[in-house]
């Protein structure tokens, strides 16, 4: 399959291929990425982690170590990743970035349907009916064209060529689109004015997948989240 968004791609030739700098349908590829790597160490979080942290081997041990973030990702989403990760495979350390705007069940990342999230064994089975179905998309019918016809961007590569983690290129790209590091640090405070968490919700829910984690024996690291702009520059 040519796969345009690499939904169903691990330890593929297609990972190099340089892309347009805003992924499209990264649930679905980072599903996959987690059932087949199966990684010992996941990151969760929103587009501040999924910049940020880099999935290095060697801070972990020589563990298996997956940056498992996304782009608008909110707390119920990284909750949907973590349950996903915990059937698949053996979890050993959760690091995950939690801001204070991002802990919401609201602004969900609109691909992450909960069909993709692992319930059971049986996920090897169903999965590639999952990415057999969404193949037959128009989107993904067109993009194909564009891609096989050379009509596409090629900026930075996938994230999940550096297990999970963007890429600097799309880094730097994305921006300079906003004005460079000081314009996007102004746009990000003032994003954050008069934004209101539910925590009645939320915070219950965090707590409930926290004591799931310790119960499987996971170890847990939870930081604050800097602001986009701050990610690259430390």
């Amino acid at each position: 399959w040519i796969d345009p968004y690499l939904t169903h791609q691990w330890d593929s030739p297609l990972l190099q291929r340089l892309q347009a700098t805003g992924e499209k349908l990264t649930p679905w590829g980072k599903t996959y990425a987690v059932f087949k790597y199966q990684p010992q160490v996941l990151y969760v979080g929103n587009s501040r982690t999924h910049w940020g942290l880099p999935p290095d081997p060697h801070l972990f041990g020589g563990r298996r170590v997956f940056n498992g973030a996304m782009a608008g990702a909110s707390l119920g989403d990284a909750i949907s990743m973590l349950k996903h990760a915990r059937t698949v495979t053996k979890l050993d350390t959760v690091v995950w970035g939690v801001d204070y705007w991002g802990f919401s069940f609201e602004g969900a990342h609109p691909d992450f349907a909960q069909e993709l999230v692992a319930v059971d064994r049986f996920y090897v089975l169903y999965r590639p009916l999952l990415d057999l179905k969404r193949s037959l998309t128009f989107d993904m019918i067109s993009d194909s064209i564009h891609l096989l016809s050379g009509r596409t961007e090629k900026v930075c590569r996938s994230s999940l060529a550096l297990h999970g983690q963007r890429d600097e290129a799309c880094i730097t790209a994305n921006l300079s689109d906003r004005g460079g590091v000081d314009k996007a640090l102004i746009k990000d405070v003032r994003a954050t004015k008069g934004v209101n968490v539910r925590m009645s919700e939320a915070l219950p829910a965090f707590r409930s997948e926290l004591g799931r984690l310790c119960q499987a024996d996971v170890h847990i690291m939870v930081y604050v989240n800097p602001l986009h702009s701050l990610t690259l520059e430390n």
